[in-house]
C-alpha cells in the first residue's frame, strides 16, 4: 500500500500523488517541531480569571502581539510549575487560555510555548479527507497549478 492509496480513489493520480508529497513533508515538519519545541514566549500578569469545566482560565499580558489561533495547544510554565492547555483568545498583547491545571490567583512571570506540530498533524488528517466531489476547484488547482483558468473561480 503506497501513500497514494489513503486518498479518495476518485481522485485523479497526479493528485493523489502531490497529497502524498504534501503529507510527508508536513509529517517531516510536524516531528522536527515536535522533537525540538515550539517557540516560548514571555507572558506577565497573569490572572485567573475563572473555572470552568474545561479547566482554569487565565489571563495573560505578552510582550510581543501574538497571533494564535483559538484551541492551539499551549505549555504553560510558571517557575517549576507548568500546565497544557489551550487558547481561548488571543488578541493585541492579551491572551486567554484554558489550562488543565490551577497555577494559582496570580501567576508574576511565564512562558507559553505554542505546539504547532498539534495544528499541522490536524492538516495533515484533513488532507485525507478531500473530496472531489465536494472540493472540485482545490482538485483542479491541484492538478493544472497555475494554468487554471482564474475566471472559473
Amino acid at each position: 500500500m503506497t501513500e497514494e492509496d489513503e486518498f479518495d480513489e476518485n481522485l485523479p493520480n497526479p493528485v493523489r500523488s502531490i497529497l502524498g508529497t504534501y503529507r510527508s513533508v508536513l509529517y517531516q515538519e510536524m516531528f522536527f517541531l515536535r522533537d525540538n519545541g515550539g517557540r516560548r514566549y514571555k507572558a506577565t500578569n497573569g490572572k485567573l480569571i475563572g473555572k470552568s469545566g474545561e479547566g482554569f482560565a487565565y489571563s495573560f499580558d505578552l510582550e510581543a502581539e501574538l497571533f494564535l489561533s483559538e484551541d492551539s495547544p499551549v505549555t504553560v510554565t510558571a517557575g517549576s510549575e507548568s500546565a497544557k492547555g489551550k487558547v481561548l483568545a488571543c488578541e493585541d498583547f492579551e491572551v486567554i487560555l484554558i489550562l488543565a491545571s490551577n497555577l494559582g490567583a496570580k501567576v508574576p512571570s511565564a512562558f507559553i510555548s505554542v505546539e504547532p506540530w498539534k495544528l499541522l498533524d490536524s492538516m495533515n488528517e484533513r488532507l485525507l479527507t478531500l473530496d472531489p466531489k465536494k472540493n472540485s476547484i482545490a482538485v483542479k488547482l491541484l492538478h493544472d497549478g497555475p494554468g487554471f483558468p482564474r475566471n472559473v473561480l
